[in-house]
């Protein structure tokens, strides 16, 4: 009864986003975002093993495919190094740029060790630099894939149809508003519950994924 009544409300709440949304789709409109960047938890280390499966390439070296295969990047000297076979890039940052980025083909994919989270998969783009002499990882992608790995995580993938609408779109909200606050900075949220928490994309959780495909669509957002 009670986990029938949070759906009930939570319906509700989507019903009262959605209505006060559709009106104003100008304003609506200037203050959408695309994509969000997301500051992934990976601990403080200075090496940090990843694996590409799928087509990705290096933003800093286009030609270069990446091999599907366990990959590790290192900080040296205050900048980030990648050795692909006999090729070694050293630079302030380096981008791992997926190939199939927004399209509905999620072949394409980063697997890593989340500090909070355990191994996660990633879709994107993911772009790793230096702070502190410690690694950083910024997931960069299509709001809707943002929403795949929050959505399930906020709520359970179990709860009902409209509950998981609810939370697709009070979390586009939350990021949209994140991601006007920090425009000028390197990341719009964290992966944790101090923002959303986000644990990547799980083809296992459908029903959230089908929430967030039904909730986030170009009449609701005056796309």
């Amino acid at each position: 009864m009670k986990c029938k009544r949070i759906a009930a409300a939570l319906a509700a709440l989507l019903l009262a986003v959605t209505a006060g949304f559709a009106v104003p789709g100008r304003a609506l409109a200037a203050a959408y975002h695309s994509e969000v960047r997301v500051l992934l938890s990976i601990g403080k280390k200075t090496a940090l093993a990843f694996t590409p499966v799928g087509d990705f390439t290096l933003k800093e070296a286009p030609n270069l495919k990446l091999p599907e295969e366990e990959l590790t990047i290192r900080v040296v000297g205050g900048r980030v190094s990648l050795t692909v076979g006999e090729t070694t890039l050293t630079a302030p940052s380096l981008t791992l740029v997926n190939g199939n980025y927004g399209a509905s083909d999620k072949s394409a994919y980063i697997r890593l060790k989340n500090s909070e989270h355990g191994t996660c998969t990633y879709l994107g783009n993911i772009t790793f630099d230096a702070r502190a002499g410690a690694l950083r990882a910024i997931n960069t992608l299509p709001v809707e894939e943002y929403l795949y790995g929050v959505v399930p995580n906020e709520m359970s993938n179990s709860f009902p149809l409209d509950a998981l609408k609810a939370q697709a779109v009070c979390a586009r909200s939350y990021a949209m508003a994140k991601c006007s606050r920090y425009a000028g900075r390197t990341y719009d949220l964290g992966d944790t519950s101090n923002d959303q928490v986000y644990a990547g994309y799980a083809s296992r959780n459908a029903r959230a994924i089908a929430a967030v495909v039904g909730a986030i669509g170009p009449d609701l957002w005056g796309g």
